[in-house]
This record gives structure tokens, sequence and C-alpha cells, in this order.
């Protein structure tokens, strides 16, 4: 199971700050399907690499089946992906989304039942 809570990413851009991730909470349950869409610079892509445990958020809490790994260090991420997810490649839904599908070792799946949408302000 994944859940997010309050999940926040901000980068510095030029040295302006870019809120790409802002409060996200979710809860996707094992063998649940979720697609991720959203016009360029939602935060589809971030919110992806903070799922697969690629990035950190800088706020929030991401607990993947039970354990928090939003303050894990590079190791111990390096770990949970190697043991908790397998990767395939991304399915479009459309020109600008993903999907995923959670469970205990696939986090993709090639037909979403649920849509979760992002939109950029």
């Amino acid at each position: 199971m994944i859940r997010l809570a309050g999940i926040s990413r901000t980068y510095e851009v030029g040295g302006e700050p870019v809120h790409a991730l802002v409060d996200v909470s979710e809860e996707i349950q094992a063998g649940e399907h979720l697609a991720i869409m959203g016009p360029s610079g939602s935060g589809k892509s971030t919110l992806l690499h903070v799922l697969g445990c690629l990035d950190r958020p800088d706020r929030g809490t991401y607990q993947l089946d039970g354990r928090d790994v939003s303050r894990l260090d590079e190791a111990e991420l390096s770990l949970v992906r190697r043991h908790t997810m397998a990767f395939d490649s991304f399915c479009r839904r459309s020109d600008s989304g993903a999907c995923w599908q959670a469970s205990e070792r696939n986090v993709c799946s090639r037909s979403p039942r649920r849509c979760a949408w992002l939109h950029g302000d």
C-alpha cells in the first residue's frame, strides 16, 4: 500500500522557487490502479520520482507498505527500490499521463481503473 500525506517538493530554478508538488495526499491500495495526468509542469514526473523512491519530498510523509520511506538516506532508498519495487515502462493514457499500479512488487500496469488528476495553476 502507498500512503502520501501532505507531500510537497520545491525546486529552485534561476534563484526562484518552483513548487512542483504542494500538499499532495493519496492512498493507493495493493492491486489498485492509478493514472497520473495533467498538463506540462503540473508535477507528474516529480510525483512519479517520489513514488519510485528516486527523489524525496521536502515536506510530508510517504509510507510504502507501512514504512515511512520519505526520510530514508540514499543507501536505504536503494534497498527499497531493489527489494520492494519492479519498474515497467510507463504506459500512456494520453499525451500527458502515466499509469501506475500499486502492488507488492509491481508499480505499473497497462489498464488503470481509477484516475487522479493533477492540475497546474
